[in-house]
């Protein structure tokens, strides 16, 4: 029986500028996947993206969210619904950096189809408040980088998440990139990476 190599390739586009799209100028990244399999065997597909979510028993699912640009938007978001990683367009959730050099660098959580009311800072995602009475409803909410060229940690930081009026569930950023306090001479920037957790609302 012959093996069969299988690649998939998936071109990441970088962001440049706030709020912008892909920089005339720079070329695009490239991420891929390979997949080997045999006439017995299934096929096994080795993602080099955002790692795959975990989850423990009864607990919220975890998952890393990774921006390769400076500045823009992260060519891969993650999927709500399916608990995996999707493209850009497809995205409930990605990544914005705004990048001011040495007066600091923003990392923010973004959505075009969710919308995040912040939470106080939780020691676990079970520990965000559920009631959302008063909350002001955002598309963004900072999950890392620096404010005001401080250095802080954003392990806590926490929001609800709904879709319309339908209350999906808790997010709370886990881990997030460590900038170095020289981090804005550095070129081509390291990527960015937060590991958040995510517990849905009971059905």
């Amino acid at each position: 029986m012959r093996a069969r190599l299988l690649l998939i390739p998936a071109v990441v586009l970088l962001g440049c500028g706030r709020d912008a799209g892909p920089g005339p100028e720079e070329p695009p990244a490239r991420e891929t996947a390979q997949a080997t399999a045999t006439e017995d065997e299934p096929v096994q597909v080795v993602h080099t993206g955002p790692e795959t979510p975990s989850r423990p028993p009864g607990g919220p699912a975890r998952f890393v969210l990774r921006l390769e640009a400076r500045s823009g938007d992260s060519a891969v978001g993650f999927s709500l619904a399916s608990l995996s990683p999707t493209p850009f367009a497809d995205a409930d959730l990605y990544l914005n950096a705004w990048d001011c050099g040495a007066r600091g660098r923003w990392i923010e959580l973004r959505s075009a189809k969710v919308a995040f009311c912040s939470q106080p800072r939780a020691d676990t995602v079970d520990a965000i408040a559920p009631d959302d009475e008063g909350c002001s409803w955002t598309s963004a909410f900072e999950a890392g980088g620096t404010t005001g060229g401080s250095f802080e940690t954003f392990v806590g930081v926490s929001a609800l998440v709904r879709r319309g009026d339908q209350r999906l569930g808790r997010l709370r950023v886990a881990r997030a990139t460590v900038l170095e306090s020289t981090w804005y001479a550095v070129s081509p920037i390291a990527p960015y990476e937060v590991e958040l957790e995510f517990l849905a609302e009971p059905r």
